[in-house]
């Protein structure tokens, strides 16, 4: 369960979940494993927000120029 040129940032969860540097936040390691998300499908979805997001992004910025 590692992830490759991962960028760490410390406490960064704790930070983001709590607005807390010193606070625990439980890791997601804990909970049964049958209860994690499917990786893949969560992965794709994002893949396709983003991309969705840079075609409207870029049909503005024609519609702007062009318009």
């Amino acid at each position: 369960m590692t992830t490759d040129y991962a960028l760490e940032i410390p406490h960064g969860l704790s930070f983001l979940a709590t607005h807390n540097l010193t606070r625990e936040w439980p890791a997601w390691m804990s909970s049964p494993a049958n209860q994690w998300p499917n990786v893949r499908i969560v992965h794709w979805s994002f893949d396709i927000m983003v991309g969705s997001g840079m075609l409207m992004l870029g049909l503005t910025l024609c519609a702007g120029v062009y318009g």
